[in-house]
């Protein structure tokens, strides 16, 4: 069994590093494995201001990411087919929520035979008849819910509200709204409701002068991409549909998201290379390599993105920074490097997925998991006296230090095969040793790309 893991480790670090997923740690070349690649994944939500962007896997589970850094393991809800911020859309047409990433998802269920959800500020859901149901922001959810129409604009203006905790409770429970409609898009301060005829979009949220209000608009043709679009409170109405005068690409773009003020664009061609265009830029739209097979795309701030490809991978790219209000000189794209995302190794135990930042690492065969995330799971009490750190678990008690491989274990001396270590401010363990040493069964599990730890009921 031994052979086994070590073969796993070899053909991972191989793997890894052909990626470009390894850290070399010193100067004896070590391999530190801290990351996998992110795949399967079959939607992806990300916008100007977010703190993260979320991958939906094909099992259900969301990967919430940050960059360049790997995406954490969030919750798991099978069945699930869209996402879009903290909601989940499943076939069966329910829709689940969370709040942290470790917590187990709940169904709304006020919803029900819903086809497409939009979340931000404020969260919407279409069902099948075309009812619009809205929650969440009292601000925005009193300019359009019934049981509101009493006191149409709650909040005077952006900058003042004067909602009660009573109307905030209402507010968080979903209600109809409208009905009639085609699609729906939350902004980050607006709702906008695509009704049926394909052209009139109602526009919920700050209009001029930082007040609250609606007002609505209607194109003289069908709207094409109401996903792309998108308005922010610099002062302006921003509608984005399919462009047709960008450049010599013009009427083969299929999808286009916008960044913070309207000011950066990605498009999605229909040969699934993506492009990128600037207000403040003289150029023409600029393809951004090496993308390619793109089918979704997500504009985050100037010089920066996400992107799904349709082989199931997640790229990423720039820094997740506000655009700016003024103008720049900054060539647009000049700073792009898409990379595919990574994700943590993930570790379970008992069961349960344990949420870590950062995760299990892999270093010369050996798995190390940072001590808290592993004993605080199941009740263990965790001592800290500089390098010195004692664990007491049942009637047992572990006493070792850090960049040591001597320890004891009930007053008993014994050697650790790796010493534990120090990683971005955590302490680190080496998983297989101590769990063994209070009775628990440890193994790598492909189907999760991580680690399950199975510790003996409590007798």
């Amino acid at each position: 069994m031994r052979k086994l893991y070590v073969l796993i480790a070899i053909l991972l670090s191989a793997s890894l590093l052909s990626s470009g997923y390894s850290t070399i740690v010193n100067a004896a070349k070590t391999t530190m494995i801290t990351a996998m690649p992110l795949t399967g994944i079959i939607d992806i939500d990300d916008r100007s201001h977010a703190d993260n962007f979320y991958a939906l896997q094909n099992d259900g589970t969301i990967w919430i990411g940050n960059g360049s850094k790997p995406a954490i393991r969030g919750p798991q809800v099978p069945g699930a087919v869209k996402i879009s911020g903290q909601l989940i859309l499943t076939s069966s047409g329910e829709v689940w929520t969370w709040e942290n990433a470790g917590d187990t998802p709940k169904r709304i269920v006020e919803l029900s035979g819903i086809k497409a959800i939009s979340s931000r500020d404020a969260s919407m859901a279409i069902n099948n008849k075309g009812q619009v149901y809205v929650w969440g922001n009292t601000c925005l959810t009193s300019l359009i819910r019934p049981d509101f129409e009493d006191n149409w604009g709650l909040c005077a203006n952006a900058y003042h509200n004067s909602p009660t905790p009573a109307d905030d409770k209402l507010a968080s429970i979903p209600k109809l709204a409208i009905e009639g409609a085609k699609g729906i898009k939350a902004s980050l301060q607006y709702i906008m409701i695509l009704m049926a005829d394909g052209k009139t979009v109602k526009v919920y949220g700050n209009t001029t002068g930082m007040s609250y209000g609606m007002y609505e608009r209607v194109f003289d043709k069908p709207v094409v991409d109401f996903d792309g679009y998108d308005k922010d409170y610099t002062g302006y109405s921003t509608y984005i549909t399919i462009p047709n005068d960008i450049s010599s690409n013009a009427g083969n773009y299929v999808q286009v998201s916008q960044g913070y003020g309207g000011s950066y664009k990605l498009l999605l061609h229909k040969d699934g290379t993506v492009w990128g265009d600037s207000v403040w830029s003289e150029d023409p739209a600029r393809r951004i390599a090496p993308l390619k097979d793109i089918i979704k795309i997500a504009a985050v701030a100037y010089n920066s993105g996400t992107a799904l490809d349709k082989y199931g991978k997640v790229w990423t790219w720039g820094a997740r920074t506000n655009i700016p209000y003024q103008e720049t000189s900054e060539k647009l794209l000049t700073n792009v490097n898409a990379k595919p995302s990574q994700k943590q190794l993930s570790l379970r135990i008992n069961g349960k997925f344990i949420v870590s930042d950062p995760g299990p690492i892999q270093t010369k065969g050996t798995t190390f998991v940072p001590v808290r995330s592993l004993f605080e799971s199941i009740g263990a009490k965790i001592g800290y006296s500089y390098d010195n750190v004692t664990v007491s678990y049942r009637k047992q008690l572990l006493a070792f230090k850090v960049y040591d491989t001597k320890a004891t274990l009930d007053g008993k001396s014994v050697v650790m095969p790796a010493a534990p270590l120090s990683y971005q401010g955590r302490t680190y363990v080496p998983l297989r040793f101590l769990a063994q040493a209070f009775g628990a069964k440890v193994q790598w599990n492909n189907n999760i790309d991580g680690v399950d730890v199975q510790f003996p009921e409590a007798g």
